[in-house]
């Protein structure tokens, strides 16, 4: 199995060192930036599980950087967990969420947490890239059998669930579809059983086939 690739974004060389010490595993690729403008220039040669940002560097910031990775179609997708401890204030936080960061881990870090957090979004990536290689043959499969869409199909999901089907026909995992919408793994996994409920589908795989033949998400969004 190919290593799963995180970067690790920091002008300081120890800070770097430490959290690849702590890191350290035969399944995790560990790049490293020294600071923002490596960093963007890395996230375009290489798919990256999570990006692990300081916030506090010199020339390009954490957060302009954050801001820049959000604002390239390439690169949008990619989880960043802030790491600081300075920036911890509320006005800070929000800022970081809003520039695109869906985590922060503070200093002085416990090393415990930080591998329980960056196993969570490992697994979510793993997820993903399951999904994805599985609705790449779905899509294929049905390629030739699309239907227009069935009049006692319209307006058979609601707004949220159909925006939901989208992005799981788009190969996002549960827990990606989360952070995406900003609800708990639970209620989407509950929109999940409602609409393969409605739609008289039994698994993950009939549920994406059944939508992609009877176009029942944008194409634009998938």
């Amino acid at each position: 199995m190919q290593a799963i690739k995180i970067l690790l974004v920091d002008d300081e060389p120890r800070n770097r060192l430490t959290l690849k010490k702590w890191l350290d595993s035969p399944d995790l690729l560990l790049l490293e930036a020294d600071s923002g403008e490596e960093a963007l220039e890395l996230v375009l040669q290489h798919e990256f599980a999570l990006i692990l940002l300081d916030i506090e560097m010199s020339e390009m910031d954490g957060f302009e950087t954050a801001e820049f990775i959000r604002n390239n179609p390439d690169s949008q997708t990619i989880p960043i967990m802030f790491v600081t401890g300075v920036y911890t204030g509320k006005e800070s936080v929000f800022k970081g969420y809003e520039v695109g960061a869906v985590d922060y881990l503070l200093k002085p870090i416990d090393p415990h947490i930080l591998k329980s957090k960056v196993n969570f979004f490992v697994e979510a990536y793993q997820e993903k890239t399951q999904l994805e290689n599985e609705i790449t043959d779905l899509r294929k499969q049905s390629g030739t059998h699309v239907n227009a869409v069935h009049p006692s199909l319209d307006h058979l999901l609601s707004p949220r669930e159909t925006q939901v089907l989208e992005l799981i026909v788009a190969g996002k995992s549960s827990k990606i579809i989360a952070f995406d919408l900003g609800v708990s793994e639970h209620t989407v996994n509950a929109h999940r059983r409602n609409i393969m409920a409605k739609l008289d589908v039994h698994d993950l795989a009939s549920l994406v086939s059944f939508a992609l033949i009877h176009q029942l998400v944008n194409p634009k969004t998938v």
